[in-house]
């Protein structure tokens, strides 16, 4: 009987021994659970007034200083892109890739072959099938043409991945 007893007291005592554990634990979490709260919403009000009184810094537009954004041709077809001399139909557009349609326009003399990767500048959008371009290193006399809106690509600079 009085080894039931000391079981028992034991028994008690863990688990007024784990209650107490658990209800610090509680307490705690409660507590950082407030001080998280407040240093958000601190942090939240820093922001609105940094915000309300931060400079209103310049744009390069203000200096006419315009955003340069560079293209380049490119068709991943063939080795070279065709460029027309005129404003091409939407017909021409689309039949870009009909071999026999394309050596009847160089015949004609209404396209050129330009390198992949050539870089050029646009110079008018219509919204058409095809866009108004300059080209930048050519060898050719003539600088500006019309290329296919699916040939003309931003030319962006490669990007080099960390280690």
């Amino acid at each position: 009987m009085a080894k039931m007893l000391i079981y028992l007291l034991l028994f008690a005592f863990l688990g007024v021994l784990a209650l107490w554990l658990l209800s610090h634990v509680l307490a705690t979490l409660y507590w950082v659970g407030w001080m998280a709260f407040w240093l958000a919403l601190l942090a939240l009000i820093g922001y609105a007034v940094f915000s309300l009184l931060k400079p209103k810094l310049p744009t390069l537009a203000q200096f006419g200083i315009k955003k340069t954004v560079h293209y380049k041709l490119a068709d991943t077809h063939r080795s070279n892109v065709y460029v027309f001399r005129n404003e091409p139909s939407l017909k021409d557009v689309a039949m870009l890739h009909d071999e026999l349609h394309l050596t009847k326009l160089e015949l004609q003399g209404d396209v050129l072959q330009v390198e992949n990767n050539t870089i050029v500048t646009i110079l008018e959008d219509t919204g058409a099938g095809a866009v108004k371009i300059k080209l930048k290193n050519s060898k050719t006399k003539e600088k500006i043409f019309w290329a296919a809106r699916s040939s003309v690509i931003k030319n962006e600079p490669p990007k080099i991945s960390g280690s």
